[in-house]
């Protein structure tokens, strides 16, 4: 198995989002064991090659000092550090120096990891380049270096609507050896959007750690039962319909036996209103760590997961992590999108933004169920098939299962290897 260069902007705890969680849950599942020893260029750190005396070279990853400021002072609101980047940013607009989407930091970020991917590729070490998108602009250095190197791209969720983000892709198409996605519904549209050869996209779901406490309902006498929502709050998800029926189902005769729990990483304060008005006696919680995280789901009875009108092609890493957990899930989502169908196969709670009171009516079918020892035990059953799917092992296998085929048809297309290899045609769920 060949050594693995990973280029992920997002990668948590530098980046708390979910892209960023999810992108460190891969590198970690992949680097058990140190089958396949990977590099991670991230938002503030860059590759490091030394040859040694041997001749051979080691490469690392380690933080860099002017990546740190530079990211520092494009957060910063004030003082001296952030005044002064947003006045070399509007002089290196003005100047044209970068497209009008980006900044300052990403020019830095783009000319240093360039620079440290040419160092690495002209060295004799073979090694397959991963670059995990969003944002796009991860893809920049591998343009900048112009060089042919085995490259795959993992698209999580469709390209930003910006000029500058679509043009990255599109120069994309000739120099990466495969895509992968975490869906196939994905796969086929950002294919069918940018002409990529559908053959080679391959769909991997989002990786999540195993756990080491499996959910078992185990509820005492007089306890709620928990719904747990994790995560950002998407205003296009949060409609008014499924307002009106979390009212309903909160004035319902064992409404009192329910608790809902948000812990949120990402709201605003129209955010809270609409939570407080929905479930007057919502349990809110703001930005805990992963850590706390877990302590939250490992007290939870389901996890409620919500999807917008405009997200049902992809496959959300909240649902993901739900599962990894063998929680049952209650998700609000439409009919026939990627999280509805993983939900049924799941074994849970799929109920229809579209369908009229259908939240409120599959809330206290969940009530209900969750109740029931009986239907519990089915769902243990049921679940250990998606679970097999989306597990560490079943992860690992897939990638380098896909970096063996980039490496491959990379050596076919330098005239090192004579057949082209064999297309991966069973990575196709979810």
């Amino acid at each position: 198995m060949k050594n693995l260069v990973i280029c992920a902007y997002s990668v948590y705890p530098e980046d708390r989002t979910s892209e960023g969680i999810v992108n460190k849950n891969w590198v970690d599942i992949i680097n058990v064991d140190n089958v396949a020893p990977s590099v991670v260029l991230s938002s503030n750190k860059v590759v490091s090659v030394t040859q040694k005396s041997s001749g051979d070279y080691q490469v690392t990853n380690k933080p860099d000092f002017l990546l740190e400021k530079a990211k520092s002072a494009l957060k910063s609101k004030k003082g001296v550090p952030g005044l002064l980047f947003r006045v070399l940013n509007w002089i290196f607009l003005r100047l044209s120096i970068f497209p009008k989407e980006s900044n300052l930091f990403n020019f830095i970020w783009i000319s240093k990891q360039s620079k440290g991917l040419k160092q690495l590729s002209e060295t004799d070490t073979e090694y397959v380049y991963w670059a995990r998108i969003l944002p796009t602009i991860t893809l920049a250095p591998f343009l900048k270096i112009q060089k042919n190197i085995p490259l795959v791209i993992n698209v999580n969720d469709p390209v930003e609507n910006l000029d500058y983000c679509r043009n990255i892709f599109a120069h994309t198409k000739n120099s990466a050896q495969c895509w992968t996605f975490p869906s196939k519904r994905l796969s086929q549209k950002i294919a069918q959007q940018y002409d990529l050869d559908p053959a080679r996209c391959f769909v991997v779901p989002h990786a999540m750690r195993k756990q080491q406490n499996i959910f078992m309902m185990k509820k005492s006498a007089g306890e709620k039962l928990r719904f747990l929502y994790t995560g950002t709050f998407y205003k296009s998800a949060f409609t008014n319909s499924f307002m009106d029926q979390l009212k309903n189902f909160g004035s319902d005769a064992f409404a009192n036996q329910v608790e809902f729990v948000f812990v949120l990483s990402q709201y605003d304060d129209q955010s809270i209103e609409w939570l407080k008005e929905a479930i007057p006696n919502v349990v809110l919680f703001f930005n805990l760590t992963r850590e706390e995280v877990f302590e939250e789901i490992n007290q939870a009875h389901c996890m409620l997961v919500v999807d917008s009108q405009g997200h049902t092609d992809l496959l959300k890493g909240k649902l993901m992590e739900a599962i990894s957990f063998g929680l049952p899930v209650f998700s609000i989502s439409y009919q026939d999108s990627v999280m509805d169908k993983v939900v049924s196969e799941y074994g849970s709670f799929s109920a229809y933004q579209e369908i009229e009171n259908d939240i409120f009516e599959k809330l206290k079918l969940a009530f209900v169920n969750l109740s029931d020892l009986n239907w519990c035990e089915q769902f243990y059953k049921q679940r250990e098939i998606v679970m097999e799917k989306a597990s560490e092992e079943s992860i690992r296998k897939m990638t380098f299962q896909i970096s063996e085929y980039a490496h491959q048809r990379f050596l076919h297309l330098q005239g090192k290897r004579d057949a082209m290899p064999q297309v991966l045609t069973h990575l196709n769920w979810p």
